[in-house]
Formats: structure tokens, sequence, C-alpha cells
């Protein structure tokens, strides 16, 4: 399974319909926003997508995200989860408390941690756990998504102009 990721797109219309272009292009199965959309209208733009979403602590009208949310038929995960693909586990995190982060990664249940909120591109293990972030497409010098093999480790980091 390829799923996408890409955080912290804080209303950003073009660039998330580009990483969208990007996504389409590369297959993915699932995308999987680390936080940080922002206004719930701009929901509307993944609308007829697979994807889950994570709040992130740009994500103030919380209620009215999560009805948008619901309405575009998107899974919303809330402000951590944990997942399941192809034998793998995945923590889900925005990034928003560096101790939180760093505590998920020192339990060691998860073969991958994802990250958003630095706007850093990241990627490195400590442990049994790699730490993937995949940047943001607002508010850095490189706008970046990434799209993830979980079963092989595969990851491919894709530029959003």
């Amino acid at each position: 399974m390829r799923i996408g990721l890409l955080a912290d797109t804080h209303d950003y219309l073009k660039g998330i319909r580009e990483a969208l272009n990007v996504f389409e292009v590369s297959r993915v199965d699932h995308i999987f926003h680390l936080g940080d959309l922002c206004q719930p209208e701009t929901v509307w733009e993944f609308t007829g997508i697979p994807m889950s979403y994570l709040l992130g602590n740009n994500d103030i009208e919380v209620v009215r995200l999560r009805r948008a949310l619901k309405t575009a038929g998107i899974e919303y995960l809330g402000e951590q989860a944990e997942v399941s693909i192809d034998g793998k586990t995945l923590g889900l995190y925005h990034g928003t408390r560096e101790s939180t982060t760093q505590r998920l990664i020192r339990s060691e249940k998860y073969d991958y941690l994802l990250i958003g909120h630095s706007h850093e591109l990241e990627d490195y293990t400590i442990g049994r756990t790699r730490v993937i972030n995949p940047g943001s497409i607002w508010g850095s010098d490189k706008r970046t998504v990434a799209v993830l093999e979980p079963q092989s480790g595969e990851l491919e980091i894709l530029e959003i102009t």
C-alpha cells in the first residue's frame, strides 16, 4: 500500500491542489494529513479522496472542522492515532509538544511515527521507530510531501512548486 503524507497546508489551496495531483500521479492508496489544515472550508479540496485527518495546533474551529470532515467522508483521527497498515504499526501525532513526540518514540510501540508541525522535512530512526515528517507545503522555503510504502520502508519525497 502506498500512502501519501502531508502536513501544515494552512489553507494554501494552490499547494494543496498540486499535492493532490502529485499523489494521483504517484498512485497513492490513502492520504494521511498530519494536521494544520486550518479553515474548515479547505476540507472540500479533499472530497472523494481516501484520507484520514489528524488535528493540528492551528485547527482552531474543531467542531466545524469535524463536521466538514464527516460530510466530505474523511476519517477524523483526533490529536493522536495508531493505525496498522501492511503489518506495520503507525503512530500519528501532529508534533505540537516535543515531550509527547519523544515519549511516543521512546515507547518503541511504532514502526513509524508520522508527525508534522515543524514544517521541516525529517526522516530518522530511534530504536525501532522511524520518524517521518513530510515537511509542509506552506511556510517554508522547500514545499514537500511524501509517499511511504510501510511494508518495504520505501519513502519518496516530492517537492511542490
